[in-house]
């Protein structure tokens, strides 16, 4: 298992640690994944496992702290995507209309295993470090799409503080040999 000490990006630890959260909280998400465009750019089918969650980092503002740390707000967006269920129309068999609203129950799954989750990273002996706040979730949407995919994007917003840019101070004991 990656352990926090593998990254200094505030964002190659916030993914981490939501992966590590939905495939655990959320069994039924299949792929997790950065959003690299997978729903976007395809000739016959996505390359994913349906239902697939992708994760990006829509924006962050930053603040100076000092000493070469800064105080980050992000915005993080999360794309649920599902292969077409059947119709949940009036005349459909309760069966079929129940298969076709799970995409609402796993979104809300989702949103039970993330909002309010501060997400943490274990280090090598084991100890939970905080990335950062609490995952608030900011809003929901259908994405109008010209392919039969489903796709409910959903953002939320933390804040954090990244020091990586911080110069490492390193003390050494002098030793002095007069002749």
């Amino acid at each position: 298992m990656l352990k926090v000490e593998d990254f200094e990006s505030p964002f190659a630890k916030l993914y981490l640690a939501l992966q590590q959260r939905i495939q655990a909280k959320v069994p039924t998400i299949k792929h997790v994944a950065l959003d690299i465009g997978q729903l976007d750019y395809y000739e016959t089918r996505p390359a994913v496992a349906f239902p697939c969650l992708l994760i990006d980092f829509a924006s962050a503002n930053f603040t100076e702290e000092g000493e070469l740390m800064q105080w980050g707000n992000f915005i993080v967006t999360t794309r649920l995507a599902f292969a077409p269920f059947s119709h949940a129309d009036s005349i459909t068999p309760d069966a079929s209309v129940k298969d076709a609203l799970q995409y609402f129950e796993i979104e809300n799954a989702l949103y039970k295993a993330l909002h309010g989750y501060t997400p943490i990273l274990l280090t090598a002996t084991g100890q939970e470090v905080e990335i950062c706040q609490p995952l608030t979730r900011l809003d929901a949407k259908k994405e109008m799409r010209e392919d039969p995919y489903i796709v409910r994007a959903n953002n939320w917003s933390t804040a954090g503080e990244d020091a990586s840019a911080m110069i490492e101070v390193v003390k050494k004991k002098a030793t002095l040999e007069l002749d």
